[in-house]
């Protein structure tokens, strides 16, 4: 298969839509091929019988898997394909000698330009999908160009989008913001944005370009959510919105519409970061932010043994959504190691991983103790030495009240909703009370009019369990015990810097979890090895200066 002279694609010159050189825009292709010929009933359905020997030439092939499914099908057709990205040719060659195809074969070609073929070549020449390739203006001479590679009596088969219908009115916006920038863009014969309508204007220009026997066949592709083809079009449509976004936003599109008037689109419209795009790559990738530090991508929270004789080993390995707090993953590691019927007495963890919720749970579902710091009172009560905070009064769970320490007791004990926490109670008390309190300045900076104190606490068990962790925390032998969890520290340093935890190598949550096993393996691995030699555990690094001022 001869290429054309130059690379179109990689001096910028080719009308693509997409980036022809993007590895993701590569697979959402190979995606989007393949759905496309099982809705038509395979590659060549519907097509009269062809002559022995055929000679078949699909016009921007992508990776070529339309190419390769006829080549398979028909060993005695000579099955050619041509497109302008350099990557994908080479990828399509690399399948059909992989797949021992030696009638399959691709070239690099721009199907704007007239093609380096023989006039009358071809018995079949198939193209999908060139709404995205070819401007208003390319289409006339392309379908003279078909003319002239086609045998008499070959056929030309275009398969392109009509429409789609859809009781989603998130998705109708999204239908339609595309067409609108295909329009902007010079692509597409609908300016009301309606349509893309390629399909509506290819009989007449194929009757000017003297085609016979036009006909038009539609195949419908049930896309809707439950369908066989579900998965495959959503994630198609995530990808291709994905890698338009910059385009999109370039064109002036960055609105949506709404009663059919166009609306910017504010902070408030972006959606949360658990269903945010932030990579073409990898949809499945999401924001995470921890302080400071933003990344694309996942968290692998890690699990080990801690006892002082033996090697600590990871015993446990999940990998999470960014976004994902670290808190909601506590409670599912615990019931996973429970399952396995390796629960601990103890699960030393990290501040994120403990709430009064977790505290609790742990210990009612699995008979696990939570040891980690838990949140500390904020209020400005805990932090005055003469404030009178929570842990000061008398909760009577029973009667629902609550004695203050000058033995007042709440005239009010109300549910409360909130959305970090719900099922809050809101503890009141008497205004005339308070007022003449020798103490209302250690509870209480309200205005005069409201000065009353007010306490919000947690369930009972909830309440019970976050006082006891906070006396806990103060004490030496949390401390000691604690101090345990250091060795977690270790391993991640471990992981990141001999076996590249913090880099994933493959796309998506299931293949970077399954990396993410197999670095805690390794791990393990050489933390055993060490172990039978006899190598004891390293010490705590000290830096440089800290040894400087130990000596000093």
């Amino acid at each position: 298969m001869p290429n054309a002279a130059g690379d179109p694609a990689r001096s910028g010159g080719h009308t693509y839509i997409f980036d022809p050189e993007s590895e993701a825009e590569l697979a959402r292709l190979m995606n989007q091929d393949r759905f496309t010929t099982q809705a038509m009933g395979g590659p060549l359905a519907g097509l009269p019988e062809l002559p022995a020997h055929a000679q078949v030439l699909d016009l921007g092939c992508g990776p070529g898997g339309w190419v390769l499914d006829v080549a398979f099908e028909h060993p005695d057709f000579e099955v050619a394909g041509v497109d302008i990205s350099r990557p994908m040719i080479a990828y399509a060659n690399a399948r059909a000698a992989s797949q021992e195809l030696t009638n399959a074969s691709f070239g690099v070609m721009d199907i704007t330009q007239p093609l380096d073929f023989a006039d009358n070549s071809f018995d079949v020449l198939n193209a999908r999908y060139l709404f995205a390739v070819l401007r208003r203006e390319a289409w006339p001479p392309f379908i003279q160009e078909c003319h002239r590679l086609l045998r008499p009596g070959g056929i030309l088969r275009l398969t392109e989008m009509v429409d789609t219908y859809t009781t989603s009115t998130a998705f109708a916006r999204s239908n339609a913001l595309f067409y609108q920038f295909l329009w902007k863009r010079g692509y597409g014969f609908s300016p009301d944005g309606g349509d893309i309508g390629v399909a509506w204007m290819l009989p007449p220009l194929l009757r000017a370009a003297h085609f016979e026997a036009i006909q038009s066949v539609t195949h419908t592709l049930e896309v809707s959510s439950g369908s066989p083809a579900w998965p495959d079009f959503f994630h198609n449509t995530e990808v291709a919105y994905a890698l338009l976004l910059p385009s999109l936003v370039k064109t002036g599109l960055n609105y949506w519409i709404e009663d059919g008037q166009l609306r910017w689109r504010e902070a408030d419209s972006i959606p949360p970061a658990t269903l945010f795009i932030n990579s073409p790559y990898d949809p499945e990738a999401h924001l995470g932010k921890k302080r400071r530090t933003l990344w694309t991508g996942y968290k692998v929270p890690l699990t080990e043994t801690g006892e002082p004789t033996l090697p600590h080993l990871i015993v446990h390995v999940t990998t999470t959504p960014a976004p994902r707090t670290d808190e909601a993953m506590t409670e599912a590691i615990e019931e996973e190691l429970y399952q396995a019927a390796v629960p601990p007495g103890t699960h030393l963890v990290d501040a994120g991983y403990v709430s009064t919720r977790v505290l609790v749970n742990s210990q009612q579902r699995f008979g696990i103790e939570v040891l980690g710091p838990v949140s500390i009172d904020t209020q400005w009560q805990a932090r005055t030495p003469s404030g009178i905070d929570a842990s000061q009064f008398v909760l009577d769970w029973e009667h629902q009240q609550a004695t203050c320490p000058q033995g007042k007791t709440s005239t009010r004990w109300t549910w409360v909703n909130r959305k970090r926490h719900p099922n809050l109670i809101k503890i009141q008390f008497s205004t005339t009370e308070c007022r003449a309190c020798p103490r209302l300045g250690d509870g209480v900076h309200s205005t005069p009019k409201y000065q009353r104190r007010t306490l919000t606490v947690r369930p009972q068990a909830q309440h019970a369990a976050l006082q006891a962790a906070r006396q806990r925390h103060r004490s030496e032998t949390f401390q000691q015990a604690y101090a345990l969890r250091a060795g977690i520290e270790a391993t991640i340093s471990q992981g990141v810097r001999a076996f590249d935890l913090r880099r994933s190598r493959y796309p998506g949550l299931s293949k970077t979890h399954l990396q993410h096993l197999a670095s805690a393996a390794a791990i393990n691995l050489v933390r055993l090895a060490a172990w039978l030699d006899g190598d004891p555990l390293a010490p705590t690094r000290v830096s440089a200066f800290e040894r400087l001022y130990d000596a000093a």
